[in-house]
């Protein structure tokens, strides 16, 4: 941003309109800060939703890592629930890189079912 700002002042300066440098790439694939993703139903769990874990590529196909701190979700996983709130199915599983399998240990669950959908923001 400061190197953005320091061009469109040196170009004004130098007698130009900002109308002149207002060009820009849209870009081709996907850039963001945040991805949303909506979790609107189950595959018949009425209670609950989970998944296994996501995996970002860059357009090099490049895995891009994620942190804890990359990830949250809402409800955030199933200790929520006071019941659960020992059971090993945690946000940070999404990320493990464990991604095939049938390991709880490796899992994310969630309530679901409120009338609202899921979230996972990355």
């Amino acid at each position: 941003i400061r190197d953005a700002i320091a061009r469109v002042k040196a170009h004004n300066a130098a007698g130009g309109s900002h109308t002149d440098i207002m060009n820009y790439e849209t870009p081709l694939l996907p850039t963001a800060y945040v991805f949303k993703i909506e979790i609107l139903s189950t595959q018949g769990d009425p209670h609950y939703v989970g998944l296994n874990g996501i995996t970002l590529y860059d357009a090099n196909n490049e895995q891009i890592p994620l942190t804890a701190n990359n990830v949250q979700a809402v409800p955030r996983d199933v200790t929520v629930l006071v019941e659960c709130s020992k059971d090993p199915r945690t946000l940070p599983k999404l990320i493990d890189g464990w991604n095939r399998g049938t390991d709880d240990q490796h899992m994310w669950l969630a309530p679901f079912g409120s009338g609202k959908p899921n979230f996972i923001y990355l």
